[in-house]
């Protein structure tokens, strides 16, 4: 008789999504390039700087900005740009649901507070957590 081994399968790309809209070209989802020296998972809550992906760290402020950077969405894959920029790196943007246990949020440095702030910004973008 064959001895059959456990395997233990990964989070997929996108695990995190419950559901979004895609009617007329995919509505929730956006791209931008991946900054240089950023190494980010799956379902981290990423913005923009310069038009480029990066992780959020950092306290937010009364402008809802964590280190002058806005939430602007949820990052979608696994990606690795520490041997230099990658173009096109998908992101869920707006108008989803969401499993927030497979989220990762920005370090935080205030007790409690970040992860409400973030999840406001995320809310105002439509994007809710189950």
């Amino acid at each position: 008789m064959p001895v059959l081994t456990s395997q233990t399968e990964g989070q997929h790309a996108g695990e995190f999504i419950i559901g979004e809209v895609s009617s007329g070209g995919d509505i929730s989802r956006d791209s931008a390039a991946l900054t240089n020296g950023q190494n980010l998972v799956d379902g981290t809550i990423i913005g923009l700087t310069a038009g480029k992906i990066v992780a959020l760290s950092g306290e937010i402020d009364t402008a809802g900005l964590i280190n002058g950077v806005a939430v602007e969405g949820i990052l979608i894959g696994d990606w690795d740009a520490s041997g230099g920029e990658i173009a096109e790196v998908p992101y869920l943007k707006q108008l989803a649901v969401v499993d927030t246990s497979l989220l990762t949020f920005p370090t935080e440095t205030t007790t409690g507070g970040q992860a409400a702030a973030v999840n406001a910004e995320l809310a105002a973008k439509f994007i809710v957590q189950r």
